[in-house]
C-alpha cells in the first residue's frame, strides 16, 4: 500500500511538472508574434524617410490639370441672403445647389453648391482678380 502511494505521488508530481512546463512554453510562445509585430512596427517607424512630393497644402492647379471634371462641394456664405441674381451668377460658373433645388437656398445666408473643379477654379480666379 505504501509503495502504491509513493508511485502515485511520483506520478502526480511528474504530471504537475509537465503541466507547469507546458504552461511556461505556451506563455512564451503567445508573446512571440506580438514581439515580432512590435519589432517590425518599430523598424518601419525608424526607417521612414520624408518623401519630397509630400506637402501639407494641396496644389489645386495640378489637380485641375489631372481631373478637371472632379465634382467638389462648395460652401457659399454671404452677409445678405442669396437672391435670384446670385443664383444666376453662380449658375453661369456652373455651380448648382447640392440638393439640386434652387428654391430651397433662396433667402439663406449660406448654402452648399456642387461644381466641377475647373468651374470652381474659374470662380476663385474671378474673385481674386
Amino acid at each position: 500500500m505504501r509503495v502504491q502511494e509513493d508511485e502515485h505521488l511520483k506520478l502526480r508530481n511528474l504530471l504537475y511538472q509537465d503541466n507547469q512546463m507546458a504552461k511556461t512554453k505556451r506563455f512564451s510562445l503567445d508573446w512571440l508574434p506580438i514581439f515580432h509585430t512590435l519589432l517590425i512596427f518599430l523598424f518601419l517607424i525608424l526607417s521612414q524617410s520624408p518623401v519630397a512630393s509630400q506637402t501639407k497644402v494641396i496644389n489645386w492647379d495640378r489637380v485641375v490639370q489631372r481631373k478637371p471634371d472632379l465634382k467638389v462641394l462648395v460652401l457659399v456664405k454671404g452677409d445678405r441672403p442669396i437672391s435670384l441674381d446670385d443664383l444666376a451668377l453662380l449658375a453661369d460658373f456652373g455651380m448648382v445647389p447640392a440638393d439640386r433645388d434652387p428654391g430651397l437656398v433662396l433667402g439663406l445666408r449660406q448654402a452648399v453648391f456642387s461644381a466641377r473643379l475647373k468651374n470652381y477654379m474659374q470662380v476663385v480666379r474671378w474673385m481674386i482678380s
